[in-house]
């Protein structure tokens, strides 16, 4: 596998079991069409890559960089992700399931049509990030940040971990459904030095 990835180059339909690609460093090289189980693409950096119809399961992409790249229709379900690096990226028609992404940087990222189901998001940074009909469902979003947010349209939130949201009141024009709305309103009555009786 690792043979075959080259820079200027393409990955397309190929189905991959238990890829080793850590600490992969290419340029200009896009995926497309290919099913990844398993294996490994830690701590590799993709520098103006596009991933389109492709997926990922069960994939270690912990600290993956994507400089200035994109993603579409593409679909991670149980993948460790912890400290993946979107920042800047534009992702399309993605989702997410049953992944962790500790720590990940998705600072100014555009995100459209994204979906993130059972993931855990704690301590990761979407400030800047603009969102459009992007869901989060079942997701433990403690400690996030969301300063100096970008334009957002259709941003919902159903049965998460909220508590500990980094600039919760900038989450304004949110939907909130499930358990949600009642955990926001404790924490805004919260900064707000209110106490709600049960």
């Amino acid at each position: 596998m690792a043979d075959e990835l080259e820079s200027d180059g393409y990955l397309c339909d190929l189905q991959v079991d238990g890829a080793a690609l850590d600490e992969a460093d290419t340029e200009d090289t896009d995926i497309g069409g290919c099913t990844f189980t398993g294996g490994s693409l830690a701590d590799s950096r993709w520098h103006r890559s596009r991933w389109v119809d492709s997926s990922f399961t069960g994939v270690d992409l912990a600290n993956t960089e994507l400089v200035r790249g994109s993603m579409e229709r593409v679909t991670f379900t149980d993948c460790r992700m912890i400290g993946v690096r979107l920042a800047a990226a534009t992702l399309t028609d993605i989702e997410f399931v049953g992944c962790t992404l500790r720590m990940a940087n998705l600072r100014q990222a555009v995100l459209r049509r994204v979906r993130l189901v059972d993931c855990v998001l704690v301590s990761s940074d979407l400030s800047e990030a603009r969102c459009t009909d992007v869901e989060f469902v079942g997701c433990d979003l403690g400690d996030t940040q969301w300063s100096n947010p970008g334009p957002r349209e259709r941003l919902r939130f159903a049965d998460c971990e909220l508590q500990r949201i980094s600039g919760l009141a900038q989450l304004r024009g949110a939907e909130l459904a499930g358990s949600d709305p009642v955990v926001v309103a404790h924490v805004l009555a919260a900064d707000a030095g209110i106490w709600l009786a049960d």
